[in-house]
Parts: structure tokens; sequence; C-alpha cells
């Protein structure tokens, strides 16, 4: 039963990573995190990467995006899917890497910082459940392990971003909107 509710928390956490990694289209124009210009002959071979990674042909995506990388170091969005289709594949430290050079580029790529928090956060729990299959199940050390494990995964689930407070004007507008259908209604 506990091996089963561990499955169970593993395969959510895993869902949120893989639902944290954007899966937003980039345009090739206006994009504020890349060269001013892209080349109009690279955009076909970057559209394709992208097409690859929204179709779930990660290694192709993969491919592309590596080429692509090398003729335009500077493009994040790029080095963002290469990050995101690491962390689906679990390569971890490749898309620490990947993120990393993201942020040295554009400290302000906010999911760039997010995804690889949130990889770290993969890689502790995979460290802490390859040292759990050393020891026996009643172990204090097991113990020690699946606990902080427990301890983590509990920290991502309960994580909600807040709701933003509307203004003190804006609550009386609507609780004059309220009065004023109801009044209407009882005479």
């Amino acid at each position: 039963m506990q091996k089963s509710g561990i499955k169970i928390l593993s395969l959510l956490v895993i869902l949120m990573g893989i639902s944290a990694c954007s899966n937003t289209k980039i345009g090739l124009s206006g994009n504020k995190s890349g060269p001013q210009s892209l080349s109009k002959a690279y955009a076909p071979e970057l559209t394709s990467a992208y097409q690859a990674y929204d179709e779930g042909r990660l290694s192709t995506a993969e491919t592309l995006l590596l080429q692509y990388t090398k003729k335009h170091p500077g493009y994040t969005e790029a080095w963002f899917k290469l990050g995101n289709i690491y962390y689906r594949t679990g390569q971890y430290p490749a898309a620490i890497t990947a993120y990393e050079n993201v942020i040295q580029q554009q400290h302000s790529h906010g999911k760039a910082w997010y995804n690889l928090a949130l990889t770290r956060i993969r890689q502790a729990e995979v460290t802490l459940e390859k040292g759990e299959r050393q020891f026996d199940g009643g172990d204090p050390q097991r113990m020690r392990l699946t606990a902080l494990k427990n301890k983590i995964r509990s920290g991502v689930r309960q994580y909600k971003p807040k709701k933003k407070k509307r203004p003190v004007a804006m609550k009386s507008a609507i609780k004059k909107k309220k009065t004023t259908k109801v009044s209407r209604y009882t005479k």
C-alpha cells in the first residue's frame, strides 16, 4: 500500500514537471529573448524544431534545436526548449545547463528560473529514491530519506499562487451593483 502511494506521488510530481515545461509557441519575429533579427534561412529549421516538439518527437526537436543553437547561441528560446526536452526525457544535468544558459543571457526569464528550480527538485527526488533502495524497509536511514522526499513533494504540491486582492474601490462597486439588482427585483 505504501509503495503504491509513493508511485502515485512520483507520478504527480513528474506530471507537474511536464506541465511546467511550457509548450507555448514562440514567434520568430519581434521576440525579445532572441537576437534582434533572425536569419530567414534558419526560420524553417526552427519552425520544424518547434513543430517536432509540439508533436512529441523530442529526439528530432532536440537535434534541430542543437543545430540551431550552434549557429545562433544567443537565441534563448531555443535553449529553453532544449531544457524542456532534457527535463521531459530525464536528462536533468543537461536541462540545468540549458536553463542556466537562458538565465545567463536573459536574467528576467521567469519560466527558465522556475524550470531550473523544478529540475533541481526532481534531481533531489531521484537522489533520495536511489538512496532509499540501498536500505531495507524499516531501516532508520531509509525512513529518514523517505521523510525528506515526502517533505519535498508535499512542499511542491502545496504551492499555489496567491490570488490578487481586489482594490477596496472595486469591492464597493461590486456591492453596489448587487444591492441595485436586489432592490430592483423587490419593488
